[in-house]
């Protein structure tokens, strides 16, 4: 009697050592289905995430906001400084070609040429650098700069050609996003409200062009590097 009662402990024992592992081996499969699922759903809550932020990106809800690498002052014959960020982490070739114009006083003594569309435009009397134009970089010319087409921003003109920009720039007044992508947008004024100043006591040709008589001439340009 005695061994069949130790018979019979040892298989139940048996028996709820066995009950006891598949318990295990069920507990851990669903864990793992668990785990799965939560990676599954964090996965696709991020990826829907991913697209409304890229589509409030494109709808323009939020911009892209570049970062100053160096600062340039332009200062005017009727008393104003307009002061502009570059933004060479964006349009390294732009900033830096800008940076050699502006050293060399390329920009002296010209005037704020016209304004059109939205684009105020100085320096040089023409958009097409021609032989000198340099690379657009812009993302229909295949560059990543994603700095909006929004007021306050400047960029460099161009002619038809995406590559012949040189020694015309423009700060946009109003948005533009129509032209989002299409021009090599360089830098940001700090304080439109200068920028507004002077063009209220300007006169502005039927063709857009700025009228000399008081068209306010550049007298001087500082740069310094952006201090982070």
């Amino acid at each position: 009697m005695a061994k069949q009662k130790k018979n019979s402990n040892y298989s139940t024992e048996k028996k709820q050592a066995k009950e006891a592992k598949a318990a295990e081996i069920k507990r851990k499969e669903q864990t793992a289905k668990t785990v799965k699922l939560v990676a599954i759903w964090a996965g696709g809550a991020l990826l829907l995430i991913a697209l409304v932020v890229g589509l409030l990106f494109a709808l323009g809800v939020f911009d892209y906001v570049p970062e100053a690498t160096y600062h340039a002052s332009f200062t005017f014959s009727d008393g104003n400084t307009i002061h502009v960020e570059l933004y060479g982490n964006d349009a390294p070739e732009t900033v830096e070609h800008f940076i050699d114009l502006c050293e060399s006083d390329y920009f002296t003594g010209m005037t704020l040429r016209s304004m059109l569309d939205g684009m105020l435009k100085l320096g040089s009397g023409t958009a097409d650098g021609g032989d000198l134009g340099i690379k657009g970089e812009f993302s229909s010319n295949g560059f990543n700069n994603q700095i909006p087409m929004k007021r306050g921003y400047v960029g460099l003109s161009r002619g038809t050609s995406a590559d012949s920009g040189y020694g015309q720039f423009f700060i946009l007044t109003s948005d533009r996003r129509d032209l989002q992508g299409k021009y090599a947008i360089f830098g940001g004024v700090t304080d439109m409200s200068v920028v507004d100043a002077m063009l209220s006591k300007l006169t502005v040709n039927k063709d857009g062009t700025i009228y000399e008589g008081n068209a306010p001439r550049i007298l001087s340009v500082s740069l310094h590097a952006a201090h982070h």
